[in-house]
């Protein structure tokens, strides 16, 4: 295959692009590399190629499917096992499941803002009998706006059928 560069000037301003050119497959004449189809005669100009984001993302796709479709024995092995809720272990659950009951007593629930649960300040304990004392933190506004920190801490419960029940909430300012 012949590859012609052809140049053009434009308006005698000296500024210059270069087009790839290829000869067609059927009739001989210049077609640009890019183009699909000859623009004389209408033949196709051979294969696609693939550029290497598409063969990346194609590979990502192929692993994404066969993760999904292979069960390996530790996916099998997680899934027959079934957790009490008396044995604990959701501590991180405890804490988010703690958050309902106590914006519900803020005066702005809509400006509660938490803090991540693996920060200073906030601790998750299963205390037994699927009860965890949880002890945190919120920034909210008062009633005249103003952004206040105030401390909890909130006794809760999972239930057998994985639903919570807060048992004690205090909050202080």
């Amino acid at each position: 295959m012949t590859l012609i560069y052809a140049n053009a000037w434009t308006l005698g301003r000296g500024l210059r692009f270069e087009m790839a050119l290829k000869n067609c497959k059927e009739c001989k004449s210049l077609v640009s590399k890019k183009a699909d189809k000859c623009p004389t005669c209408g033949a196709p100009q051979g294969p696609k190629h693939y550029s290497l984001g598409k063969l990346i993302a194609l590979v990502l796709f192929g692993f994404f499917i066969y993760s999904l479709i292979n069960n390996d024995s530790s996916t099998n092995r997680a899934s027959k096992t079934t957790r009490s809720s008396i044995d604990g272990g959701q501590e991180m659950m405890a804490f988010v499941m703690c958050q309902k009951p106590i914006t519900d007593r803020l005066t702005s629930p809509s400006s509660a803002k938490f803090p991540h649960s693996g920060k200073s300040g906030v601790s998750s304990t299963h205390v037994g009998g699927g009860v965890y004392d949880v002890v945190g933190y919120v920034d909210s506004q008062n009633g005249f706006g103003a952004m206040l920190r105030s401390t909890w801490n909130c006794k809760i419960k999972e239930n057998d059928n994985k639903t919570w029940t807060a048992l004690d909430v205090n909050i202080s300012q």
